[in-house]
């Protein structure tokens, strides 16, 4: 795993970096090293989670569509219900949003 030069890792949720660490595993089983490149900086819409640190972005161009789809459906899996997922055109955001009881 690495970090895209500029990325800020101050202020990241314990929940997130648990994530981290579980989608770096499921690229590793695509062979693909996972660089995350966005966390809490950046240009994000006002009430973003990246700025809560609650949410983290991550490069995807090396997979193709049918890997794309595999790489969404393994990490809702591994993550499950209080993560959103969602393959964006350039890359993958994770964020962690827990369900209410």
């Amino acid at each position: 795993m690495r970090l895209k030069k500029g990325v800020r890792v101050g202020g990241v949720s314990p929940e997130i970096s648990v994530a981290i660490m579980v989608v770096d595993s499921i690229y590793g089983t695509f062979s693909r090293e996972l660089v995350i490149t966005s966390m809490c900086e950046d240009t994000h819409s006002e009430r973003s989670a990246h700025y809560r640190g609650d949410a983290f972005d991550c490069r995807t161009y090396y997979f193709n569509d049918d890997q794309k789809e595999q790489l969404v459906t393994n990490v809702e899996r591994a993550l499950g219900t209080d993560f959103i997922v969602i393959l964006e055109e350039d890359h993958l955001h994770v964020q962690f949003s827990p369900k209410k009881p």
